[in-house]
């Protein structure tokens, strides 16, 4: 990682990413991108059909969109933030391109997973095969279904799914996310972590940008996927980190 890339952390920042294996970083967007970017979802999540066989768990009951990349300039962020950028060059070592940006938003009572990891590659390494942001577009809380972490699993070298009885259930040390709409939670692909159930009576709305080390696949390739207008508009380091 750069020394550029390590002046966006301080030193607190770094030290939450490898003790506790996430981080929150505040203010990342301001209020008016959060309800840009909500606007955009709901309506692409209106006008869209929904391609239920590329959901890796199929949830009826949650609003989700694929391929934001596509989405519109709203979501140019996701992928351009020096912060969020920083924060993830330093999960993984420096050696980093674009994975996928979606949206999984829970709908008024649901939205409770088991314990999982996104990326099982490379499980007891220091620098995981993937790293998940995840834009709070509420504030988040436990009422809402802030999501569920695990201070210091990265370190296991484990997987939820194979080493608990019922990873649904909450686990000793658990903890819920609670951070104000606009930040950002940083936290590498071997840090458990699920959704909670949304008990509100509002939208729990999501935006979720992932990045992985050069060697991993992008979910789906970025090069066979994105459109003219918006390759256009990319900077050379944006297309370096698209892998285009």
């Amino acid at each position: 990682m750069t020394d550029i890339g390590r002046l966006m952390l301080t030193d607190g920042e770094q030290r939450s990413l490898d003790e506790e294996g996430f981080v929150i970083l505040h203010d990342i967007l301001r209020r008016e991108q959060v309800d840009a970017i909500v606007e955009r979802i709901q309506r692409m999540a209106e006008t869209s059909e929904r391609d239920y066989s590329r959901e890796a768990v199929v949830e009826p009951e949650m609003i989700k969109v694929l391929d934001l990349i596509n989405g519109g300039e709203v979501f140019d962020v996701g992928y351009t933030h020096p912060r969020v950028l920083a924060a993830a060059k330093y999960v993984l070592g420096g050696d980093m391109k674009f994975h996928s940006m979606g949206s999984r938003s829970a709908t008024p009572g649901y939205g409770r997973q088991a314990l999982h990891l996104d990326f099982h590659r490379d499980l007891g390494q220091t620098h995981p095969a993937g790293c998940n942001t995840l834009w709070t577009l509420v504030d988040f809380c436990r009422h809402n279904g802030g999501t569920r972490l695990v201070p210091g699993s990265h370190r296991s070298g484990q997987n939820p799914r194979e080493v608990l009885d019922d990873p649904e259930a909450d686990v000793t040390g658990e903890v819920r996310l609670e951070a104000p709409a606009g930040s950002v939670v940083v936290f590498g692909g071997h840090t458990w972590h699920g959704g909670a159930q949304n008990l509100s009576d509002d939208m729990r709305w999501t935006l979720l940008t992932a990045f992985c080390k050069r060697d991993h696949a992008q979910d789906p390739p970025v090069a066979e996927i994105i459109d003219d207008d918006v390759r256009e508009r990319l900077s050379d380091e944006s297309r370096e980190l698209l892998d285009l």
